[in-house]
């Protein structure tokens, strides 16, 4: 069966999903979109914004409409299914067989279904729209899971007295939950509260011998700036847990302390040769003023992970501090073809310009940048 789609032409400007950051050019392409990342797009389908884009820029004013009259409907379920029939671009039998599956989702508890997709939201590193979700779920129920990941969507943002205070909530809930103070331990470690933290540690300690506790001890000693005496304890975390982080810490230490030997040493116990461990190895080279390794690390991350753009830029990064405008020129564009929209991208795109004396394009790709920093700071208080 042939499907014609309603829109002409594709739009030029995007529309994009406030949770996936997935931005779709045709109705069809929502269609799709809502269909198959449904939990996703809760507060996208029928939003005042998307309304527009489909009146605007796809000048489908009859959709608009039908997507106005959808509002009459009661329950999420019925008004998503409707939506996904507004057209006859899905087949009929797909869009009933999420019938169930919406039906189970409407029975579940409302801090429930705003958890999970907070939780989702935290595996694609936004932090902010997820704290946006959990903070709302919190109105419906005083619930532990909900304060320690509202915490912990706080601790990404850098807001560690704020995670203070929701895990201090969580902890009066559970008083016995050692994953809690060893997250409130943390965020007190990382505000700067190291008395306070050691006191939690040792509250944890009760429960059994545990790897992040002499992590956190090791930190607390390290920050104290007591770095001699936090390598036992980092050496003790990695003793019983492995743990790549615990590794790279670690090697950090051995770096602060010029000991480069034995931070490279110490890498190479790491028990996970991935990306991040060649990022990490190819830091510790920069900081040994080895840029030229360093650059080999990275080449070595890309061969397996040719469509991160982060690599690339990182790789346009160390050329440019090696003086070798054309390689990190050509390493940057690949980035811009990967990913034009990242901001870290573009900012090292002007550092490239600006260091091939192009002043004028650097001007122009900074404020590119801040201009979409702006928007994107919009973005989230209206999801919010």
């Amino acid at each position: 069966m042939l499907i014609i789609p309603v829109s002409a032409q594709d739009a030029a400007v995007a529309y994009k999903f406030k949770a996936t950051g997935v931005g779709v050019f045709s109705f069809e392409e929502a269609l799709y979109h809502c269909m198959h990342f449904w939990k996703q797009s809760v507060d996208d389908f029928m939003c005042e914004e998307f309304v527009s884009w489909v009146k605007n820029e796809l000048g489908l004013s009859f959709i608009s409409s039908k997507i106005r009259e959808l509002e009459k409907i009661q329950g999420f379920a019925e008004r998503l299914l409707r939506f996904l029939s507004l057209t006859d671009y899905l087949d009929f039998s797909d869009v009933e067989g999420l019938r169930g599956e919406l039906a189970e989702w409407e029975s579940r508890k409302e801090w429930e279904k705003l958890k999970e997709r907070g939780d989702d939201l935290m595996d694609k590193s936004e932090p902010e729209k997820a704290f946006a979700l959990y903070s709302r779920a919190l109105v419906f129920a005083n619930n532990v899971a909900l304060y320690n990941n509202a915490a912990i969507a706080l601790m990404k943002q850098g807001d560690f007295a704020g995670a203070v205070e929701y895990l201090k909530k969580a902890l009066y809930l559970e008083p016995d939950n050692v994953e809690v103070l060893l997250h409130l331990a943390e965020a007190n470690i990382l505000n700067g509260s190291f008395e306070a933290a050691g006191k939690l540690l040792d509250a944890a300690q009760v429960y059994g011998e545990r790897a992040e506790i002499y992590f956190f001890r090791a930190e607390i000693q390290e920050r104290a700036g007591n770095v001699h005496g936090s390598v036992p304890l980092f050496e003790k975390a990695i003793e019983l847990d492995a743990n790549p982080h615990y590794v790279y810490r670690l090697a950090d230490v051995y770096v602060k302390l010029r000991q480069y030997e034995r931070a490279t040493k110490i890498m190479e116990g790491a028990p996970v040769k991935d990306k991040a461990y060649l990022k990490k190895q190819a830091e510790l080279h920069v900081e040994n003023n080895n840029i030229p390794a360093a650059i080999k690390c990275i080449e070595q991350a890309i061969v397996k992970n040719r469509g991160d753009a982060g690599l690339w830029a990182r790789l346009a990064s160390y050329h440019r501090s090696n003086y070798d405008h054309d390689k990190a020129h050509s390493a940057i564009t690949t980035a811009i073809a990967i990913d034009p929209a990242s901001a870290r991208v573009n900012l090292e795109y002007a550092r490239v310009r600006k260091a091939q004396g192009r002043i004028k394009d650097y001007q122009v790709i900074l404020n590119r940048v801040l201009d979409g920093l702006k928007n994107r700071y919009r973005e989230n208080v209206n999801y919010e």
